[in-house]
């Protein structure tokens, strides 16, 4: 084909993501929009070695997203890949220190917002506060509320099928992550699609935005329309994928849009 297979799979890989269930926030009042083409620039300057400005860009994705953890836990990720390659690479002062930045970026973009909250306050937990308001029973209890709704889920079949159903989830998403079809991912983005979802897992209560705030995980598009994990398959494979990928999504898109974005009073779900 006239195009490089390298450059045809991103390009499927961003028609499938730009047209996922919960895309039409990007059109939105939402932080998504800004948060995810800093956090894209932020993995990408850790997948280069631009320490200092993955660092940058990691403390300003801070005041757009709460990410700072799993973007921390990338950043340390990559910091250690660079550290086993030193016998080969050796590291100077300089890219210390920058590795070194990028840590404590991702570390300060956490402590953005609580600050803020503090000082417009004088409450010091105003921020853990608000966000608790958001969970069940108006405290952070970290992982209790998915066991609670996958029993709600599978109460007929018991508690022993609810945590089977969660322990599936987790292997399913190991698998996605660690799998040879992740491979042309590398350890950076590999690294995110793993921190990012076990992240919502502990600060999020399951719920309908949970769709919406899956969007950061764009990687998840470039193994769903890759079908040469092993070998280099002919472009048609990656357009078919792709192709069912975008119908699949347009449809969940119809669905989001009139089941939780119309709203119908006097309550409703959020997106």
């Amino acid at each position: 084909g006239w195009l490089d297979p390298v450059v045809s799979l991103l390009i499927a890989a961003v028609i499938v993501w730009a047209t996922c269930a919960s895309a039409p926030v990007l059109q939105v009042a939402y932080t998504e929009s800004l948060a995810i083409l800093l956090l894209a620039l932020v993995l990408k300057y850790l997948d280069a070695r631009r320490w200092w400005a993955a660092a940058a860009c990691a403390f300003l994705t801070g005041l757009a997203r709460p990410i700072a953890v799993p973007l921390g836990i990338v950043a340390l990720v990559a910091v250690v890949v660079r550290w086993r390659r030193r016998d080969e690479q050796p590291i100077s002062g300089r890219e210390w220190a920058g590795m070194l930045a990028a840590l404590a970026g991702c570390g300060l973009a956490g402590l953005i917002w609580p600050t803020i909250a503090w000082l417009g306050t004088g409450v010091r937990t105003a921020y853990t506060d608000t966000m608790a308001t958001w969970r069940y029973g108006q405290n952070i209890v970290p992982l209790r509320p998915w066991v609670g709704i996958s029993e709600w889920f599978f109460h007929a079949a018991g508690r022993t099928a609810a945590i089977a159903a969660l322990v599936a989830v987790v292997a399913l998403l190991l698998a996605l992550a660690l799998g040879p079809w992740s491979a042309r991912l590398g350890p950076v983005l590999r690294a995110w699609i793993l921190a990012y979802p076990f992240y919502l897992a502990v600060v999020l209560d399951p719920g309908t935005s949970a769709i919406r705030y899956l969007l950061p995980c764009f990687p998840w598009a470039v193994i769903a329309v890759d079908g040469a994990w092993r070998r280099r398959a002919p472009a048609a494979t990656t357009w078919a994928l792709t192709a069912g990928w975008v119908l699949l999504g347009v449809a969940t898109q119809w669905w989001w849009l009139y089941e939780l974005w119309r709203f119908v009073p006097p309550s409703d779900f959020p997106p």
